[in-house]
C-alpha cells in the first residue's frame, strides 16, 4: 500500500520533498540454510506477533513449507524480491 506512486508523492511532499523519479530494482533474499532463512525470516514483527498466537514451532514449519519452492540445489534459499526508490529533492 506505501509503494503506489500517488501514495510516495503524498510521503514526499508530507516531508517537503519534491519527488524526482521511480523506480524498483532486484534485491533478493539469499540464505546458506534453513537455519538462517528460518532465523531471518522469524526475527520480524510480524512473525513475532504469529509466534506469540500459534507457537514457534507451528510458524517455523509454515515457513519451511513456504520455502521450499526457493530451495537451492546447494541446499540453500533465494528469495526474488524487488524494492521500490525513490529519488527526491529538498
Amino acid at each position: 500500500a506505501l509503494s503506489g506512486e500517488a501514495k510516495l508523492r503524498d510521503l514526499a511532499a508530507a516531508a517537503g520533498l519534491t519527488p524526482e523519479e521511480a523506480f524498483d530494482t532486484p534485491v533478493p533474499w539469499s540464505y546458506k540454510d534453513l537455519a538462517t532463512a528460518l532465523r531471518g525470516l522469524t526475527s520480524t514483527g510480524v512473525a513475532a506477533v504469529a509466534v506469540a498466537h500459534a507457537g514457534r514451532a507451528e510458524v517455523e514449519a509454515a515457513y519451511t513449507r513456504a520455502l521450499e519452492p526457493f530451495r537451492r540445489s546447494d541446499g540453500g534459499y533465494e528469495i526474488g524480491a524487488t524494492f521500490r526508490c525513490w529519488i527526491t529533492r529538498a
